[in-house]
């Protein structure tokens, strides 16, 4: 089922693969996140999210 992205509005599938570390660290910063619903974002920027957070630039 596609889905599109509520950050970047690009179309995206969940994939069977399993996620890499910046997209588990992206996953969680959105899983705390009240008014963000991480189910809606796709991988890469779910990726982006947890790269910006481990540098330091989501505080």
């Amino acid at each position: 089922m596609k889905k599109i992205c509520s950050k970047c509005f690009r179309e995206f599938t969940e994939d069977d693969q399993s996620p890499g570390p910046a997209e588990v660290l992206g996953q969680l910063y959105l899983d705390m996140l009240e008014n963000q619903d991480a189910r809606g974002i796709c991988p890469e920027c779910r990726e982006e999210h947890g790269i910006l957070n481990l540098l330091g630039f989501d505080q």
